[in-house]
């Protein structure tokens, strides 16, 4: 229940959303409203679809009226009417001690029904009208409280009191004596009223403009909890109706009685046996009554031994049920391992595979390279400087430097050639070169020599690609006079 500022003082008043309609002490003469007595056609509708066996005491009684009780709490048609039906199979407790650590729950509401003034039952609100219910009192387990309440109702000292709970509330306020009642929700700025609420320590009055007015709790979304015995109701219409209940409570003298169990049958045969009359009947009696028992007994162990066997053959049909799912699963079992080795045998294929591409891939790279290598070394006449391991192993920038020198010394060779023999322009360095005489030959050497040392003193960052490269081309002069000698 939502508390507001103004109730914080109270709160744990508030939140405790149970109210009952009970009296400590009497605090007014209010009178009971005058219409007829309850009707004989009441009371047949409440009996109706009620079975009471000689275990139960049954009764009629108003729970409660739309109206303005003694404990300044207001029920008002339009919120009694959608909780009509909310007392049924609730709780009836002497006087209303139904908790774990006080329980006198001794009986339990059976039936519930909204009548008028009249006690004639109804079908839609009116502005007064009560809510009759019919209870039972398990006199069997409580023969003291059924005797009890028995000798109330026949004195007419015993009463109802209907116990509910409500998640919200409002003001209801009147002159005092006045039937004119006005209604106020309540909320942040009306909640200041709640202070003066009896059912919260309040007076119950309160000051308005300068007047007094009695203030009273305007129960919202009620919803009827159960019922206590009590002498002294919050509601003075709360009685129990005692027309025709005696007549269906047959010999309740006698049904209190009969609530304690009868003796034994050892104890009955002694004591027939001590007032020597009726024995021999007695026995016979007994011994009837234990045959009755005895085939009781078979018949029941006939039942048991019938539904032990119907578990026994469910038993067995759950176990082969259980051994088909298990074998199912054992060949799903199967079946996906075989395929998971499958899927291991393809990865692995495809692994290896992929290992004998890349190796290919990478023979295929070595050879384009060393084809493209030598392709360049050709454009100046140095085809035969490398071999083919080394024109697929040497790193770049190693055959960049050899490529560079031997281009230097082809340009050197040309120059040389072309100094000591002039020859056309379409003549290559190759031909040129095979047409020198040693003498002419040495001479190119000589010149391309100083071509070389100018090029390897500029090249101060690779001296050991320049030595390499020198001895290449003296390498490939000497085959070239070697070649001309012949």
């Amino acid at each position: 229940m939502q508390i507001f500022d103004a109730e914080k003082a109270i709160a744990h008043l508030i939140e405790n959303d149970k109210t009952i309609a009970f009296l400590e002490t009497q605090t007014d003469t209010a009178k009971a409203s005058e219409g007829e007595s309850p009707t004989e056609e009441l009371i047949e509708y409440l009996k109706e679809g009620t079975s009471v066996t000689f275990d139960s005491y049954w009764f009629p009684a108003i729970l409660v009226t739309t109206n303005w009780n003694r404990n300044d709490d207001v029920f008002t048609p339009e919120q009694i009417w959608p909780a009509r039906n909310t007392p049924i199979n609730k709780p009836v407790s002497w006087c209303h001690n139904a908790s774990e650590e006080n329980n006198e729950v001794i009986g339990v509401i059976l039936r519930s029904v909204p009548v008028d003034i009249n006690y004639k039952v109804i079908t839609e609100p009116c502005n007064y009208y009560h809510l009759a219910v019919s209870s039972v009192i398990w006199n069997k387990y409580f023969p003291t409280y059924g005797q009890e309440i028995k000798e109330g109702i026949d004195k007419k000292e015993l009463f109802v009191s209907m116990e509910c709970h409500f998640p919200d509330f409002g003001f209801a306020i009147r002159k005092p004596g006045s039937s004119n009642i006005s209604f106020i929700e309540r909320n942040a700025k009306t909640a200041i009223f709640t202070k003066y609420l009896r059912g919260y320590g309040g007076p119950g009055i309160v000051k308005i403009a300068g007047e007094t007015y009695q203030i009273g709790r305007w129960l919202k979304n009620i919803t009827f909890t159960g019922m206590g015995m009590v002498h002294t109701p919050g509601n003075i219409e709360s009685k129990i109706l005692s027309v025709s209940t005696a007549s269906y409570n047959e010999n309740l003298d006698n049904v209190l009685e009969n609530s304690v169990l009868i003796s034994k049958a050892e104890s009955t045969i002694m004591a027939t046996e001590n007032s020597n009359a009726g024995s021999l009947d007695t026995l016979m009696a007994e011994l009837t009554a234990v045959k009755a028992e005895l085939a009781d007994a078979k018949k029941a162990m006939a039942e048991a031994e019938a539904s032990a066997s119907a578990m026994k053959e469910a038993c067995a049909k759950m176990t082969e049920e259980m051994a088909k799912s298990a074998e199912a699963s054992a060949t799903a079992n199967a079946t996906a391992s075989e395929s998971l080795a499958a899927k291991d045998k393809t990865i692995a294929e495809l692994q290896a595979s992929l290992a004998a591409l890349q190796e290919t891939m990478a023979a295929m790279k070595k050879d384009a390279m060393a084809t493209a290598r030598l392709e360049q070394l050709k454009t100046v006449n140095a085809e035969s400087w490398l071999s083919t391991a080394e024109l697929e192993t040497i790193d770049e920038k190693t055959f960049a430097t050899i490529l560079s020198g031997a281009k230097k010394a082809f340009e050197a060779i040309t120059k040389a050639t072309a100094t000591v023999k002039k020859e056309t322009p379409e003549n290559t360095t190759e031909s040129a070169t095979a047409a020198l005489t040693t003498a002419e030959a040495d001479k190119v050497e000589e010149t391309a020599n100083a071509g070389l040392a100018g090029s390897a003193a500029a090249n101060t960052t690779a001296d050991d690609d320049q030595a390499k490269l020198t001895t290449l081309m003296r390498n490939s002069f000497k085959n070239r006079k070697a070649k001309n000698a012949k």
